[in-house]
């Protein structure tokens, strides 16, 4: 009977499907992986843009899922650094800037190329990672920011900790975030894997 041709049909489908998906994480990751040395240097406009131009390459369910929460996390990172910019702006970090052999720098203000301090603008694609997260922690430590933009923020940082391999603290950025904002369990739950 036609059953038994139908059921086989129906395997191959899926197996066809499977290897669609599993192709289209794969993929994901390797974009990820592509992306880390831009992300160093804090282009996550660029990584966005380029996100966007591939979005049509993905059809699974499973794969357009994992490609929203790549380009959402890059977008969220790019609020991130245009927070850190304002707050730079709107509230100069005082021995914020730590330059190696000379010790720590006032930051005076920045934009979305460089950070300035007093005799000079650093690029931002030579802020590290490091001093990328004393901006952070400086700010998030911050009592004159609402309760959502502190639980929003924190979210980035966990993102910024996980997407730099920093596991540990970007758990405790994501709890942080949940303790502020309850509401933002599920799309911390999305968007990191801890």
């Amino acid at each position: 009977g036609g059953g038994a041709a139908a059921a086989e049909a129906d395997k191959k489908k899926a197996e066809q499907l499977k290897k669609l998906v599993e192709n289209e994480l794969t993929l994901i990751e390797a974009a990820r992986n592509s992306f880390l040395p831009m992300m160093k240097q804090h282009k996550y406009k660029d990584i966005v843009a380029t996100l966007t131009t591939q979005v049509a390459a993905y059809q699974t369910d499973e794969g357009k899922a994992a490609f929203k929460v790549l380009i959402d996390r890059y977008t969220r990172l790019q609020k991130m650094k245009t927070f850190v910019v304002a707050q730079l702006n709107a509230d100069p970090f005082r021995w914020g800037m730590d330059i190696p052999r000379v010790g720590s720098m006032d930051v005076i203000g920045a934009d979305e190329t460089v950070v300035k301090i007093k005799d000079r603008s650093i690029p931002w694609t030579e802020i590290s990672t490091a001093q990328m997260k004393k901006f952070l922690d400086h700010y998030l430590a911050s009592s004159k920011l609402t309760v959502k933009v502190l639980a929003e923020q924190n979210l980035a940082a966990a993102i910024f900790c996980f997407e730099n391999g920093g596991l540990k603290a970007a758990a405790g950025y994501a709890e942080k975030a949940v303790e502020l904002a309850p509401d933002l369990q599920d799309e911390v739950k999305r968007l990191l894997p801890l």
